[in-house]
């Protein structure tokens, strides 16, 4: 339909696990923007993205969880052909073999032995934990830091931020395969509200809402049922409410499970 052409998608993780993939995804979103803009508040912003990163991929599990959601793909893949929308399958098995390649290579706790190991990471994520703590009088080594040439900073983040290099593969392939895993429904919430009942289990939800109509849903998804109340908000001074009119949106229910 048309009138999704400029359609603003919501998704909704089912699992913890694709929920810290979708967190690890915004932390390294926002590194890629800041890389276009070498001022120091850019440079900031991407050393806290970093740290952020470093705290997301310290648990012991991440690497497992990582390597288990990629051979699941695998398996998925090669027993359900057709199964990915608008990607293709060979590509994607390619593309899942070198991102579990580059993971495996990782050693377990190397997230944490790169903050360990330099002293200067170390030093402003402990003050990063106290609102304001980064500011200059802080810090004077960042701010000294942010003082050197633009290209020598972006080089030092670049550096820090090649250690995740692999991760940022692996779940960018992950969630790249899973939504393309699942088939567009277009739907209508009656009244604003919508109750779907699944057929199977799903890792998540993409809603897709219309840009123009100051729209967003509020979604509850549980084992047997996903619910989704769309809420209207003109603008931030006031507060949302619930729309009671018929709104037409899409839904993709994604899963690579196997039973």
């Amino acid at each position: 339909m048309s009138e999704f052409t400029d359609a603003i998608v919501f998704e909704q993780p089912l699992s913890e696990r694709v929920r810290t993939f979708l967190r690890l995804e915004f932390l390294f979103q926002q590194r890629r923007h800041h890389t276009l803009d070498s001022s120091p508040w850019s440079l900031r912003a991407s050393l806290q993205a970093l740290l952020d990163i470093i705290a997301l991929t310290a648990r012991s599990d991440l690497k497992s969880e990582v390597i288990k959601e990629i051979q699941e793909q695998q398996i998925a893949l090669s027993r359900l052909p057709g199964v990915l929308v608008g990607l293709d399958m060979a590509s994607a098995q390619q593309q899942l073999h070198d991102a579990l390649r580059g993971v495996q290579r990782l050693s377990t706790h190397f997230a944490g032995s790169v903050l360990r190991s330099h002293e200067f990471l170390d030093a402003v994520a402990k003050r990063s934990a106290i609102p304001g703590g980064a500011a200059p009088f802080d810090l004077p080594a960042v701010h000294r830091w942010l003082a050197e040439p633009p290209l020598r900073v972006r080089d030092d983040l670049g550096r820090w931020f090649a250690h995740f290099a692999p991760y940022e593969t692996a779940i960018e392939v992950c969630l790249k395969v899973l939504r393309h895993s699942g088939r567009d429904q277009t739907l209508t919430a009656h009244g604003g509200v919508h109750l779907h009942m699944p057929q199977s289990a799903h890792q998540l939800l993409r809603v897709s809402v219309v840009a123009d109509g100051a729209l967003y849903p509020e979604i509850s998804a549980g084992r047997h049922r996903y619910s989704l109340r769309f809420m209207q908000q003109r603008d931030v001074d006031s507060r949302a409410q619930q729309v009671n009119r018929d709104v037409p949106f899409r839904l993709q229910c994604c899963s690579l499970l196997i039973a």
